[in-house]
């Protein structure tokens, strides 16, 4: 049972998975908005007017509701030229204050983009475009894709701090 994660890590996870579901279907949103636009083009000489826009929006979704998930996954780059070298217990301690700067980090980020959103809501602001889509919503998918980040995040320091090596 000690492999086990606790039942909180275990939901962040599945947080964490669920960005990542969505994230692909962001994926699939783009490609087929790209399609139709292609196919719109090329048969009846037109187009959506919104394929640029609304693509630009689901790669801002699909990017932000992966982090939790490549996170989860160790998909992160690492700089393994000083990794190697260092011991397990150092190297831990390392992860834990890395850790530790990007909670704070992605948080904030959470935080200012949470606000940007409200800000865009409150006044009204729509997209300068032919589609005039209520900016909020776009906006809005960013702090809850930095919030499971951060869950994840938080999850990752508390299982280095509880499964510390001690060399």
């Amino acid at each position: 049972m000690a492999d086990r994660p606790h039942p909180i890590i275990r939901a962040v996870e599945g947080l964490s998975t669920l960005g990542a579901f969505l994230s692909a279907v962001c994926m699939l949103l783009i490609t087929g908005l790209i399609l139709v636009e292609i196919v719109m083009r090329a048969v009846a000489g037109a187009s959506t007017l919104i394929a640029s826009e609304y693509s630009g929006y689901l790669l801002v979704a699909l990017v932000t509701c992966g982090f939790g998930y490549t996170l989860k996954e160790n998909g992160f780059i690492r700089i393994t030229i000083i990794w190697t070298r260092l011991s397990p217990k150092r190297r831990n301690q390392v992860e834990i204050g890395i850790g530790c700067m990007a909670l704070a980090i992605a948080t904030y980020a959470c935080w200012k983009t949470g606000l940007l959103a409200l800000e865009s809501y409150q006044l009204g602001i729509s997209a300068d475009s032919i589609s005039e889509t209520p900016i909020w919503i776009p906006q809005s998918i960013i702090p809850m894709g930095f919030f499971v980040f951060t869950l994840q995040l938080a999850a990752y320091v508390a299982g280095r701090l509880v499964s510390s090596p001690t060399r």
